[in-house]
């Protein structure tokens, strides 16, 4: 006698518990494809925040190089004022000098003019012969004498 083996379906033999393993077979595989996906976006996502970390770090230090330079450069340029403020405030003390000292000789140049006409003057009538000729201090040489100034003759020689 033969056996004859009827196929079962796999359902009628373990009825319940085999679709539950199923069914936990196919949550386990959507959870850990859910959790492999999750990991990826997240992992790509941490990368492409520290790329970005990455760019700004780099960013901030050629701004803090491009800060130290300008202010080297702002600390030059206030000595470079300084320096040319202080030769023009030099220079302009010069040129007062200079022109104070011009106006001195004018005046002396025309105290002596206006003496040498008075004399032609004088001379042409008796009325200087033999008189005597007493210098006169002006107010300026009265009131600066506490100064030092340079003489007459070292005036001229500038």
């Amino acid at each position: 006698m033969m056996f004859e083996f009827i196929s079962v379906p796999q359902h009628r033999r373990f009825p319940m518990e085999y679709y539950e393993s199923l069914l936990s077979e196919a949550k386990a595989k959507r959870e850990s494809s859910v959790l492999e996906a999750v990991e990826k976006a997240v992992t790509s996502k941490m990368q492409d925040i520290q790329n970005e970390l990455e760019k700004c770090l780099e960013e901030k230090k050629a701004v803090l190089d491009i800060n130290q330079n300008l202010i080297k450069n702002q600390d030059i340029c206030r000595e470079k004022v300084k320096e040319i403020e202080e030769r023009e405030s030099s220079a302009i003390k010069s040129k007062d000098e200079k022109i104070h000292d011009l106006e001195e000789q004018i005046r002396d140049l025309t105290v002596y003019i206006e003496a040498q006409k008075t004399l032609y003057h004088m001379t042409n009538s008796n009325d200087i012969k033999g008189g005597t000729l007493l210098p006169v201090p002006s107010k300026q040489q009265s009131s600066s004498s506490n100064t030092k100034r340079p003489s007459r003759s070292n005036r001229r020689r500038h």
